[in-house]
């Protein structure tokens, strides 16, 4: 484990690279302490890393390796932390996607919706839900629920379907998931019409 005089010596060291080169020396420090099992270290290590998307990159991965080493109520810390702080930031896309699968990996898989349904992309939100719902098998219900929740944040008519390949492979064993479909989709033209 790192003592306080490691710790020192090896912020001295980062802190005399090139400052480019510092987030990664940080990133990499960070990652081996995880792999050792020092997560607390790692985390510390992590406050100097300034480049916001290496620092969520950071704890992402460690989010990842701490559930491959089954500790998983370590992962979960790293985890809400990383959510907590991620809200704060003015993140992208693909982290947000990375964030999603490090949840549902760990089981947390409200919030791993909830934080899929926040990626601003439709093409990548509908692709990171489609994961989602086919992974982990929710009840057609949920799934529904899921689909008129963007559904009715759709804002263009061209938009409507681009959800439909989330219920696609519920269609065969709930046909009747189809008809709420297109009662949803009467629904939210209703609203548009309403909205101009």
């Amino acid at each position: 484990m790192a003592t306080i005089r490691n710790f020192e010596q090896s912020i001295a060291i980062v802190q005399s690279l090139e400052e480019e080169s510092q987030s990664i020396a940080l990133h990499r420090i960070a990652i081996a302490l995880t792999k050792i099992g020092d997560i607390d270290q790692a985390l510390i290590f992590t406050q100097f890393i300034l480049d916001e998307f290496i620092r969520v990159n950071t704890w992402i991965r460690m989010v990842a390796i701490t559930t491959e080493n089954k500790n998983h109520q370590k992962a979960r810390e790293v985890l809400y932390s990383t959510i907590e702080q991620v809200s704060l930031m003015n993140t992208t896309d693909d982290v947000l996607s990375r964030l999603a699968n490090s949840a549902s990996l760990l089981g947390q898989l409200d919030q791993a919706f909830a934080i899929a349904q926040s990626i601003s992309d439709t093409a990548q939100r509908v692709k990171i839900l489609a994961t989602l719902i086919q992974t982990y098998d929710p009840t057609p219900e949920r799934t529904l629920s899921i689909i008129q929740s963007e559904w009715y944040q759709v804002k263009h008519d061209s938009r409507l379907w681009d959800f439909l390949p989330l219920a696609i492979p519920l269609l065969d064993q709930y046909p009747w998931l189809g008809i709420a479909i297109l009662e949803n989709e009467k629904w939210v033209k209703q609203q548009q019409v309403w909205l101009v």
